[in-house]
């Protein structure tokens, strides 16, 4: 029997960079200097699926985004992105 999921979320991290707040002569011409950061993206997938949902999530994201991707599957979750962008920042 298949199990029921009530959201079916998709994460991944985007390497970025953000300053990193040392003070620069701008008006020299200095650039400021930064740092790099990982960014947690996350969307759902599916809302109400199944494991056969999971595993098309999966492979959808493994042809589109390489490795470095996470499947997520939560039960009665109030901000399921909020709580996708956590888990794959954790993991």
């Amino acid at each position: 029997m298949q199990q029921l999921h009530d959201w079916i979320v998709v994460a991944w991290l985007v390497d970025e960079q953000e300053y990193d707040g040392e003070p620069y002569a701008r008006d020299l011409g200095a650039r400021p200097t930064m740092r790099e950061v990982k960014v947690p993206r996350a969307v759902v997938w599916k809302t109400n699926g199944t494991d056969d949902d999971v595993r098309k999530a999966s492979k959808h994201a493994h042809a589109e985004y390489g490795e470095g991707f996470s499947v997520y599957t939560y039960q009665d979750e109030t901000d399921p992105l909020g709580r996708a962008r956590r888990d794959i920042l954790r993991a």
